[in-house]
């Protein structure tokens, strides 16, 4: 066991330790005296926390007690990422900071005792073998970097050299980083060489953080320039050169956002890195916003969900960038308490609170997005569309990307999720769990998804909670808009010999048109159609099927000769473990099909429930698909050919 001057490390961190409680008890105030009910929401938790209970995957969205200590080992929800995050101690940055504003020393004690007890029962592995690094137990390696980066971090940056720590317990927490720094630099880069994954990305920055922080580990030099050269290489291996996250889900791309801007943040500015990387990392923050519905949540494709992370992407680029208009983009979407209470969580790197939140106003009523309405994320098949950056403005998310990069993603090829007029319609239902059970299956399936299968098979084949079988192309094609027509047409050959090609478009702002060309038909296929509704108030009349909603509403119009509709009990999940009632309409072919057919879709979104008289007529001459719609007095004439799209009117 290493030797440490323990009074030089303490004396190392008093001017930081000092100006840290400082900063937090000034914010903290802040909020206590603008924002109570955020402010009280904290304490809350403090206090839950302080007694033993906890909010983690598996607890059902309840907070239950995990004993005091908490046993570190035992799975007591039969949820893998309910040991893996306990272990990450989150919910010690709510206690420091109870501690801090407080003086109450019961919320320290609580870390204390759990860091000792940690500390004496979670003993590392004794060799560097990468297979005892994959478990569940503390040890897993994406553990090992985020109780660096984040709990433990925060921990002494805040209060180490305090006498809230022992001498004894203060040396036995100064080994345990040492060895955490080894494992990561030994073990991380054999798990992960191609730098392809976000888990690699945290775990360089559990490096990164203990090598520019703990000058007194002979190795920090070399650590620490070790994970800002594999950070570069996580840039390069996966934001691409259009700035999404090549995983290509909204959540996790914006915590990616978060963990590359917590790498400049780390190694002290954009200077030590890259003109690539932090290039790469400006375009990301766009991603974020696009993939920010105008009702105020991520659209949650993939594992993702529908909450308020693209405001981390813009608070991080305010952070490096010093720039203020990612924040005030965001505030178009939501209230500034929604943005506060986001703050709350991420005050280790905001130094004056009440600063931002009034800058972020102010700005925030002059401010105008530089941004396109339409978005093209080329590297991963996604095309982000919407009619305006206000509130009520329609938006659409669409993507057809396979084989997919990482199995985060879901059996969802040629799907989407719109909303319009301040709401979700048809939406994608989110993840619910990582677990490996019926659930999992469910929200990951084709069928739970706004898309078309054949004969009700998913688009490839589920294996596990985290793996498919292998699949065959499935790409964006073309998209583009004009004044009256937006268009994406998109195509998949996971039903081989079966081709499957949609165009997806928006007429005039306010009809959404989809064509499926299905080709290669034989007479014993059937296909089905599937649309998500983010409602149970649900009404049907002769081939359509709409929603009677008191603020936003969707109606959508099929062909009734070629389709028998059927509703489904959905669940729609915006946190995890956490469901809500929705519908699934499925449409099922009733005649025998053979070569080639055109399936069409109508679906115009309003505020009231009030119907249109539609009708659509579809003609087709060599290549050229004509698809004239008529809805109430207007006759608009869409022409699909050469995968382009144009319109008559």
């Amino acid at each position: 066991m290493r030797h440490y001057d323990l009074n030089q490390i303490r004396e190392s961190f008093k001017e930081i330790n000092k100006k840290n409680i400082a900063c937090r008890k000034r914010n903290l105030k802040y909020l206590q005296k603008e924002y109570p009910d955020i402010y009280a929401g904290l304490i809350d938790r403090a206090n839950k926390y302080r007694d033993g209970y906890i909010l983690l995957p598996g607890t059902g969205g309840d907070y239950i007690h995990i004993g005091d200590p908490p046993n570190w080992f035992d799975n007591i929800v039969n949820d893998n990422e309910y040991i893996w995050q306990l272990n990450r101690m989150k919910y010690w940055f709510t206690l420091i900071d109870a501690y801090i504003i407080l003086e109450d020393e019961t919320y320290i004690t609580k870390v204390t005792n759990d860091m000792d007890n940690w500390l004496k029962v979670c003993n590392p592995p004794e060799s560097y073998d990468t297979k005892l690094y994959n478990k569940v137990d503390p040890w897993r390696i994406l553990e090992v970097g985020i109780r660096m980066q984040e709990a433990w971090g925060y921990f002494v940056e805040m209060l180490i050299s305090t006498q809230v720590i022992t001498d004894k317990l203060l040396e036995k927490l100064i080994e345990s980083i040492h060895r955490h720094g080894e494992i990561l630099y030994r073990v991380s880069p054999k798990k992960h060489p191609g730098a392809a994954t976000n888990h690699y990305i945290m775990e360089m920055l559990g490096l990164l953080w203990i090598g520019n922080t703990f000058k007194q580990f002979e190795e920090a030099d070399e650590w620490k320039a070790f994970a800002i050269s594999e950070l570069e290489r996580c840039s390069k291996a996966q934001l691409t050169i259009d700035g999404a996250h090549v995983e290509g889900c909204p959540m996790y791309h914006n915590g990616a956002v978060k963990w590359f801007s917590t790498g400049v943040i780390f190694a002290g500015g954009t200077n030590h890195f890259s003109t690539d990387y932090v290039d790469r990392l400006r375009k990301s923050l766009c991603y974020s916003i696009y993939s920010f519905r105008p009702t105020g949540t991520t659209v949650p494709w993939g594992d993702s969900r529908a909450n308020t992370a693209a405001v981390l992407g813009a608070l991080y680029g305010y952070i490096v960038f010093n720039h203020v208009g990612y924040l005030s983009s965001i505030r178009k979407f939501i209230s500034i308490n929604q943005i506060a209470d986001i703050l709350v969580n991420h005050l280790r790197y905001i130094n004056d609170i009440e600063k931002l939140l009034m800058e972020i106003e102010e700005a925030s009523k002059d401010y105008t997005l530089q941004m396109d309405n339409l978005n093209w994320q080329r590297d991963i098949n996604q095309v982000m569309y919407r009619t305006g950056w206000d509130k009520s403005d329609l938006s659409i998310f669409f993507a057809c990307n396979a084989p997919i990069v990482s199995n985060h993603a879901h059996m969802d090829l040629m799907g989407f999720d719109l909303t319009c007029n301040n709401r979700p319609l048809v939406v994608d239902p989110g993840v619910f769990t990582y677990r490996d059970c019926n659930e999992r299956y469910t929200f990951k399936s084709s069928q739970w998804h706004n898309t078309l299968t054949i004969n009700n098979k998913d688009h490839f084949k589920y294996l596990t909670s985290f793996s498919y079988e292998k699949q065959k192309a499935g790409y964006v094609i073309n998209t583009d808009a004009h004044e009256k027509l937006w268009y994406v047409v998109a195509r998949h050959h996971n039903y081989e010999p079966i081709i499957h090609t949609r165009l997806m478009s928006l007429v005039d702002k306010k009809i959404i048109v989809i064509l499926d060309k299905v080709e290669h038909l034989n007479p014993e296929d059937t296909v089905q159609l599937h649309y998500h509704l983010d409602s149970t108030k649900i009404k049907v009349k002769k081939g359509v099927v709409y929603t009677d909603q008191s603020d936003s509403n969707i109606s959508i119009y099929y062909d009734e000769n070629n389709f028998k509709r059927e509703l489904i009990k959905g669940a729609i999940s915006d946190e995890i473990d956490c469901l809500r009632e929705s519908t699934l309409l499925q449409l099922n072919s009733t005649n025998p099909l053979v070569g080639e057919t055109i399936f069409h879709t109508v679906m115009i979104p309003k505020v009231s429930s009030e119907l249109s008289n539609v009708h659509v007529n579809i003609k087709q001459d060599n290549s050229r698909i004509m698809c004239i719609i008529e809805v109430d007095d207007s006759v608009y004439t869409l022409i699909w050919k050469d995968n382009k799209c144009s319109i008559d009117m």
